[in-house]
């Protein structure tokens, strides 16, 4: 029976000396979280967050290939995939006539099984000759039908004095087609001032009634072939 009773004591104490514990650390908590909530700590004047474009020390990119480009191109100038490109009006640029060098494969006629480790010397030429029939077709088709135009519909029935705005939304349109993002005041620029080098170009001898067609298909393939559009 005595032996029933000490036990009880001892567990009782052991007991007792935990609630303290805990209450006691409970207490200093509570202490250390009023003096931190109440102490005001000055971090000076909240920064704004950088608005500009960081570029990478180590880009690494990898070129689209030929079919996601094209598929890309053929989707921003709302263009039909299987009409995008044709040689001689038959075969088609993408996949098969420049297959290979747009980083395909063909097995069966070729024997070429896994994709180059680098690009040919005709993979630009390929790119340039893809890029190059879309963009001339988005352009073609916008100019014959301004009233139903995708792309150029502005730049088609802009005068002397509207040419100007036109060109701005023709810039910005390029952009948001072909990079989904809008033309920052520099690439706008650029493109504006395009329509100058293109004028000149017509005054010395090329041909001044197609200027505005020829000046939307080349700001189409200067946009088309740039390292953001191909690469990813």
């Amino acid at each position: 029976m005595r032996r029933r009773v000490v036990a009880g004591w001892l567990r009782a104490a052991a007991l007792v000396g935990v609630v303290v514990f805990a209450t006691g650390c409970g207490d200093d908590k509570d202490s250390d979280t009023d003096k931190d909530a109440g102490a005001e700590v000055d971090t000076g004047p909240a920064k704004e967050p950088s608005r500009e474009m960081v570029r990478s020390n180590r880009p690494r990119v990898r070129f689209k290939g030929g079919r996601r480009m094209a598929t890309d191109l053929a989707t921003a100038l709302n263009l039909p995939r299987g009409e995008l490109c044709k040689e001689l009006g038959k075969f088609d640029c993408v996949d098969f006539v420049h297959n290979v060098a747009l980083g395909g494969v063909e097995p069966y006629e070729l024997g070429v099984r896994e994709p180059l480790d680098q690009a040919s010397v005709t993979t630009p030429i390929a790119v340039d000759r893809v890029a190059l029939a879309a963009c001339g077709q988005r352009a073609k088709l916008d100019f014959d039908t301004p009233e139903s135009a995708f792309l150029f519909g502005d730049l088609a029935a802009a005068t002397d004095a509207t040419r100007e705005a036109a060109l701005k939304v023709t810039a910005n349109r390029l952009y948001d087609q072909l990079l989904r993002r809008d033309a920052n005041v520099d690439e706008t620029a650029a493109l504006v001032a395009f329509w100058d080098t293109a004028k000149a170009a017509a005054a010395k001898g090329a041909d001044s009634a197609t200027l505005a067609r020829d000046y939307a298909t080349l700001a189409c393939f200067a946009v088309a072939t740039s390292e953001e559009a191909l690469f990813y």
